[in-house]
């Protein structure tokens, strides 16, 4: 009875049985599944925020082009900024923008390589007083690296940049008044190589001046001794015939001289250390001397007898 009341009561409302609830799944959903957000590679460099890679020169994930200008690289901080680099990045575009930031001011660039797959800095890389007398340093295309002094020939040259004795010959008096470093990099030489370089040259130096590829020096032909040609006449075909055998003479003559050097300066015995440079200076006595049978390079190349026969043994030309 009571039952009846309540129904006839929402009667207005609706009144309906409970319903037992549905066994069926519900119905899947039309959108797909939003996919997981996938993170960017993480940079060798840590949080470096300028690299140059072998593409082009990145600023905070912002590609500059390869010679970013002042303008671009503004923000970076004026006191020390890392400038990291890959191994197949051109060492040419990495001096270009180290040489772009000296210039637009900032103090310090920390060059950072991968060295054993972690990021180092290789060089803390500061600014170069234009009058600053400098180790010049080029790299080539073909790996190799020729060292001396900036405007200057080479005095020392290797096929390789890496695995060099470049602390011993940096630390030698010929440089001893070269307070900075100019490094040069030909268009198609290799990062990895200059980093290799200046993980070494700047230990004593580290002030860096980027500077272009100096031009191949050029051999300039002057008339010879009249010493040497009786008759005074320069012939510059005859000289260029000449040239392999004063390059043979010469090559020899580096090697009597200057090879035995090292072995000498290994030699703890101090007296014996004497009379070996006594005996080498000797030899360079003789080698001064003018051309004759006794001379020390007579068996490296025989002189042609002809329009002026060399002297005898015991004889001198006046």
């Amino acid at each position: 009875m009571i039952r009846t009341v309540l129904c006839v009561i929402v009667a207005g409302f609706g009144c309906s049985k409970s319903e037992r609830p549905s066994r069926e799944p519900p119905p899947l959903s039309s959108v797909p599944p939003p996919e997981p957000a996938v993170a960017p590679p993480r940079s060798p460099f840590g949080g470096a925020r300028l690299v140059v890679d072998a593409s082009s020169v990145t600023l905070d994930s912002v590609a500059l082009g390869t010679s970013p200008t002042a303008a671009q690289l503004a923000k970076l901080p004026r006191d020390a900024v890392a400038l990291a680099f890959t191994d197949d990045a051109p060492a040419d575009r990495v001096l270009g923008v180290v040489a772009a930031l000296h210039g637009a001011g900032h103090a310090r660039v920390d060059l950072t390589a991968l060295v054993a797959g972690a990021p180092k800095i290789v060089c803390a890389a500061t600014p170069t007083p234009a009058a600053a007398s400098a180790v010049q340093l080029v790299l080539g295309a073909d790996h190799g690296v020729a060292i001396g002094l900036e405007g200057a020939l080479a005095v020392f040259s290797h096929a390789r940049a890496t695995a060099i004795p470049l602390d011993h010959e940096l630390a030698t008096p010929f440089f001893a008044d070269a307070t900075a470093l100019a490094v040069a990099a030909a268009p198609a030489s290799r990062a990895d190589d200059l980093a290799a370089l200046l993980d070494v040259a700047c230990r004593r130096r580290a002030a860096v001046r980027a500077i272009p590829v100096p031009p191949r020096p050029e051999m300039v032909l002057k008339p010879l001794c009249r010493k040497v040609i009786p008759k005074g006449a320069f012939d510059a075909d005859r000289l260029r015939e000449a040239m392999p055998s004063l390059y043979a003479m010469a090559s020899a003559a580096n090697a009597r001289v200057f090879a035995p050097l090292r072995r000498i300066m290994d030699e703890r015995d101090a007296t014996r250390g004497v009379a070996a440079i006594q005996e080498q200076l000797a030899l360079v006595d003789q080698m001064l001397q003018a051309p004759s049978v006794n001379h020390p390079l007579w068996d490296v190349v025989a002189p042609t007898m002809g329009d002026f026969p060399m002297p005898a043994a015991g004889m001198s030309m006046g």
